[in-house]
Protein backbone atom coordinates (compact mmCIF):
# COMPACT_ATOMS: atom_id res chain seq x y z
CA UNK A 1 0.00 0.00 0.00
CA UNK A 2 2.82 2.12 0.53
CA UNK A 3 4.54 4.14 3.55
CA UNK A 4 1.76 7.31 3.41
CA UNK A 5 -2.39 6.97 4.98
CA UNK A 6 -3.58 8.66 1.52
CA UNK A 7 -1.60 5.25 -0.23
CA UNK A 8 -4.83 3.08 1.70
CA UNK A 9 -7.55 4.90 0.19
CA UNK A 10 -8.22 3.08 -2.38
CA UNK A 11 -7.73 -0.25 -0.61
CA UNK A 12 -10.34 0.83 2.14
CA UNK A 13 -12.92 2.43 0.30
CA UNK A 14 -12.61 -1.13 -1.93
CA UNK A 15 -12.90 -2.99 1.45
CA UNK A 16 -15.82 -0.98 2.47
CA UNK A 17 -17.88 -1.35 -1.01
CA UNK A 18 -17.37 -5.09 -0.73
CA UNK A 19 -18.47 -5.12 2.68
CA UNK A 20 -15.39 -6.30 4.15
CA UNK A 21 -15.64 -3.75 6.96
CA UNK A 22 -16.94 -6.19 9.49
CA UNK A 23 -15.93 -6.77 13.09
CA UNK A 24 -14.34 -9.96 11.51
CA UNK A 25 -11.85 -7.37 10.10
CA UNK A 26 -9.03 -5.77 11.45
CA UNK A 27 -7.14 -3.16 9.06
CA UNK A 28 -3.98 -1.68 10.60
CA UNK A 29 -3.18 0.85 8.21
CA UNK A 30 1.15 1.63 8.86
CA UNK A 31 1.65 6.16 8.49
CA UNK A 32 5.18 6.12 8.26
CA UNK A 33 5.49 8.94 5.68
CA UNK A 34 3.49 11.69 6.53
CA UNK A 35 3.52 13.13 2.82
CA UNK A 36 0.60 14.64 3.66
CA UNK A 37 -0.71 17.17 7.08
CA UNK A 38 -4.19 16.17 6.53
CA UNK A 39 -6.37 13.02 6.86
CA UNK A 40 -7.63 10.97 3.29
CA UNK A 41 -11.01 11.88 4.61
CA UNK A 42 -9.88 15.67 4.88
CA UNK A 43 -9.32 16.06 1.33
CA UNK A 44 -11.18 17.83 -0.90
CA UNK A 45 -11.15 15.87 -4.05
CA UNK A 46 -12.74 12.74 -2.58
CA UNK A 47 -16.30 11.94 -1.46
CA UNK A 48 -15.39 12.70 2.01
CA UNK A 49 -18.38 10.90 4.05
CA UNK A 50 -17.17 7.22 2.14
CA UNK A 51 -13.64 8.15 2.69
CA UNK A 52 -14.27 8.39 6.48
CA UNK A 53 -16.67 5.65 6.56
CA UNK A 54 -13.87 3.33 4.85
CA UNK A 55 -11.24 4.31 7.57
CA UNK A 56 -14.24 4.50 10.42
CA UNK A 57 -12.17 1.43 13.38
CA UNK A 58 -9.19 1.25 11.33
CA UNK A 59 -5.91 1.15 13.86
CA UNK A 60 -3.12 3.57 12.18
CA UNK A 61 0.16 2.84 13.04
CA UNK A 62 2.80 6.30 12.76
CA UNK A 63 6.38 6.53 13.43
CA UNK A 64 7.45 9.45 15.76
CA UNK A 65 9.45 12.04 14.36
CA UNK A 66 8.90 11.57 10.19
CA UNK A 67 6.11 14.40 10.30
CA UNK A 68 6.28 16.19 7.07
CA UNK A 69 7.03 19.62 8.96
CA UNK A 70 10.06 17.74 10.59
CA UNK A 71 11.49 16.41 7.22
CA UNK A 72 10.55 19.80 5.00
CA UNK A 73 12.67 21.27 7.78
CA UNK A 74 15.70 19.11 7.70
CA UNK A 75 15.43 19.72 3.66
CA UNK A 76 15.71 23.65 3.48
CA UNK A 77 18.27 23.69 5.98
CA UNK A 78 19.90 20.15 4.33
CA UNK A 79 19.84 22.44 0.90
CA UNK A 80 21.01 25.82 2.41
CA UNK A 81 24.20 23.97 3.57
CA UNK A 82 25.23 21.52 1.17
CA UNK A 83 23.26 22.98 -1.93
CA UNK A 84 21.63 19.42 -2.34
CA UNK A 85 17.73 19.17 -3.23
CA UNK A 86 16.80 15.88 -2.56
CA UNK A 87 13.53 13.50 -2.81
CA UNK A 88 11.00 13.40 0.33
CA UNK A 89 12.33 9.25 1.07
CA UNK A 90 15.90 10.38 0.30
CA UNK A 91 15.57 13.16 2.80
CA UNK A 92 14.40 10.14 5.34
CA UNK A 93 17.74 8.51 5.46
CA UNK A 94 19.46 11.83 5.34
CA UNK A 95 17.95 12.56 8.89
CA UNK A 96 18.26 8.79 10.14
CA UNK A 97 21.97 8.88 9.00
CA UNK A 98 22.08 12.74 10.43
CA UNK A 99 21.28 11.14 14.22
CA UNK A 100 23.47 8.09 13.57
CA UNK A 101 26.31 10.75 13.05
CA UNK A 102 25.03 12.92 15.69
CA UNK A 103 25.12 10.28 18.18
CA UNK A 104 28.64 9.04 17.95
CA UNK A 105 29.37 12.79 17.76
CA UNK A 106 27.66 12.59 21.42
CA UNK A 107 29.81 9.17 21.76
CA UNK A 108 32.96 10.82 21.22
CA UNK A 109 32.45 14.10 23.30
CA UNK A 110 31.62 11.54 26.39
CA UNK A 111 34.61 9.95 25.75
CA UNK A 112 36.45 12.58 25.89
CA UNK A 113 34.84 14.43 28.65
CA UNK A 114 35.51 11.27 30.53
CA UNK A 115 39.54 10.68 29.88
CA UNK A 116 40.64 13.94 28.59
CA UNK A 117 42.53 11.82 26.37
CA UNK A 118 42.57 13.76 22.32
CA UNK A 119 43.27 10.47 20.61
CA UNK A 120 40.30 8.63 22.79
CA UNK A 121 38.28 8.51 19.63
CA UNK A 122 40.65 6.03 17.75
CA UNK A 123 39.27 3.53 20.48
CA UNK A 124 36.61 1.84 18.72
CA UNK A 125 35.32 -0.35 21.47
CA UNK A 126 35.11 2.81 23.76
CA UNK A 127 33.36 4.64 21.50
CA UNK A 128 31.03 1.92 20.70
CA UNK A 129 30.31 1.55 24.17
CA UNK A 130 29.46 5.29 24.45
CA UNK A 131 26.78 4.72 21.92
CA UNK A 132 25.02 2.29 23.91
CA UNK A 133 22.18 2.05 26.03
CA UNK A 134 21.64 6.28 25.80
CA UNK A 135 19.10 8.52 24.27
CA UNK A 136 18.90 12.43 22.83
CA UNK A 137 17.07 14.21 20.72
CA UNK A 138 17.58 14.51 17.58
CA UNK A 139 16.41 15.82 14.31
CA UNK A 140 13.54 12.38 14.23
CA UNK A 141 12.64 13.64 17.48
CA UNK A 142 13.31 10.79 20.81
CA UNK A 143 16.14 8.80 19.54
CA UNK A 144 16.47 5.57 22.46
CA UNK A 145 19.47 3.34 21.73
CA UNK A 146 19.54 0.22 23.18
CA UNK A 147 22.44 -1.40 24.81
CA UNK A 148 23.31 -3.07 21.37
CA UNK A 149 23.22 0.11 19.64
CA UNK A 150 20.03 -0.41 17.66
CA UNK A 151 17.58 2.47 17.37
CA UNK A 152 14.44 1.10 19.21
CA UNK A 153 11.69 2.93 17.02
CA UNK A 154 9.25 5.28 18.88
CA UNK A 155 5.40 4.70 16.84
CA UNK A 156 2.22 5.57 18.23
CA UNK A 157 -0.91 3.78 17.29
CA UNK A 158 -4.13 5.47 17.01
CA UNK A 159 -7.69 3.41 16.67
CA UNK A 160 -9.85 5.85 14.19
CA UNK A 161 -13.20 6.78 14.76
CA UNK A 162 -15.67 8.81 13.13
CA UNK A 163 -12.79 10.54 11.45
CA UNK A 164 -10.44 11.14 14.35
Amino acid sequence: MGMDLHSAKSFMIAALRSHLKTPEYVYIIPWLAHLHDHYPWEATNIEKSETRVAFDDTIVITAHGYDKKFIEDFELRLNKVTGVISTYYATLSYMSLYDALFLYGLAVRDAYEETKNQSVFLDGLYIWKKMTARQFIGVTGQVLVNNKAIRVPSYATYHTKNGW
